[in-house]
């Protein structure tokens, strides 16, 4: 949350110098305000903040084709993949030659997970609140795996197109650690090529998305907080709701770390401030760990009651899915912080910041497990899941969904 928070007044330094503790504590407090409010503001300002990013990166990569084939203004010829050539696709990184190559690959497979980890875990936590969720999550899930392959794969692609790697103005922003549109890459390319107004528009844009980011992860992390009680492990008074069924305890201790936004204010405190942005990251490697783990955990016990054909969502290799998704996010996890084992990046502060949250996590599963004698697996046939399932089940059954009529009802269904 402190992050997205802080990526705001970072963006807003795109139009002004104002302090950035102005824009921390408006985009601060609006976000825990959004919480506070019945769910259907978050989920409407959801909705609407993914149309405004929908419509931005389609534009962008329509853009980019354009760009392509040499439409811009200040273009003399067809662009193509010019720069896949020169300076060429492959960055060498830390060591020469291929390994070099290799090395600079998977550091961007490390750094990109970040922008990963947290889409499904919040679909997950929609899902107590959102209306007939068994039609309504399937659906959202089946549509996960392709908008991340156009959105991600497509965006990137065209990133790669129309900036060079070596780009003075794209090295100057990384060297200076801007996070604004003036350092996007799709920014630059397009200033590149003489279009002059919409690097404002991608700006505000990624405003938007920063955000809409910021709010849904203390929503995720409320409702977190909410199930833990719900589960008895936390304080019992996190589960209590208000007349809006909001967990109004949970919204307002998991607020408090909004306000570690603040400790960029200090350009001491700065580092401490990446500490907890890496502290994070390395969390949803281990997060994705653990979700692969229970799905695996969840299918046996399935398997044993034979309750597969009453699962709402089934997708393809599953399974092995899950097995392959926990193996690669551990050695993300373990390889993160590789760089720092180079003699010339050594660096004790950066080793702490890469693998303390190992230790960290791996502490509290021992002192858990040794606190609630938790040392073994319960027997599949002995979790007892059949009698909630036939409540949800009934509930289903007495939902109507209105079927649609014309092509447009059709469109927007499939799409929304």
């Amino acid at each position: 949350m402190a992050t997205e928070v802080t990526a705001c007044a970072l963006i807003m330094s795109y139009w002004t110098d104002a302090n950035s503790a102005i824009f921390i504590s408006v985009f601060g407090i609006t976000t825990i305000i959004i919480n506070f409010l019945p769910v259907r503001y978050f989920g409407e300002s959801e909705f609407c903040v993914a149309i405004i990013k929908i419509l931005c990166i389609t534009g962008l990569i329509i853009l980019g084709v354009v760009i392509f084939f040499g439409g811009a203004p200040d273009q003399h010829g067809v662009l193509g993949f010019h720069y896949w050539k020169h300076p060429g696709a492959f960055v060498e990184y830390l060591v020469p030659g291929n390994t070099g190559r290799f090395l600079a690959t998977w550091t961007a497979i490390v750094k990109s997970g970040f922008a990963f980890v947290l889409t499904p875990e919040v679909l997950a936590s929609c899902a107590a609140e959102a209306q007939n969720p068994r039609r309504s999550m399937p659906k959202a899930f089946s549509r996960v795996v392709y908008r991340l392959i156009f959105f991600y794969v497509f965006g990137v692609l065209i990133v790669g197109i129309i900036v060079a790697s070596n780009n003075n103005r794209l090295m100057n922003a990384i060297a200076a650690g801007e996070s604004s549109g003036a350092a996007s890459p799709f920014v630059i390319g397009i200033q590149e090529v003489g279009i002059k107004v919409l690097p404002h528009i991608i700006n505000a844009c990624i405003l938007t998305s920063a955000y809409s980011a910021g709010t849904s992860q203390l929503y995720a992390a409320s409702r977190s907080l909410h199930s833990m009680a719900l589960n008895g492990d936390a304080p019992k008074f996190f589960a209590t709701l208000n007349r809006w069924g909001i967990p109004y305890f949970s919204v307002a201790i998991s607020s408090l770390f909004v306000f570690l936004a603040y400790l960029n204010c200090s350009q001491s405190s700065s580092t401490v401030f990446n500490w907890l942005s890496n502290i994070v990251s390395i969390s949803g490697f281990i997060s994705w760990m653990f979700v692969a783990m229970c799905y695996l955990r969840f299918r046996t016990i399935i398997d044993h009651q034979g309750l597969n054909e009453r699962v709402p969502y089934r997708f393809p290799g599953m399974k092995y899915f899950a097995y392959f998704t926990g193996s690669f996010f551990g050695i993300l996890a373990v390889t993160n912080g590789f760089y720092v084992f180079f003699p010339q990046n050594w660096s004790t502060s950066n080793f702490f910041a890469a693998y303390i949250t190992i230790l960290f996590v791996a502490s509290l599963y021992i002192g858990s497990s040794a606190y609630y004698r938790m040392w073994r697996f319960v027997d599949p046939l002995d979790v007892n899941i059949t009698e909630q399932l036939l409540r949800v089940e009934a509930e289903e059954r007495e939902v109507t969904v209105p079927a649609p009529t014309t092509i447009l009802e059709k469109a927007w269904q499939y799409a929304f």
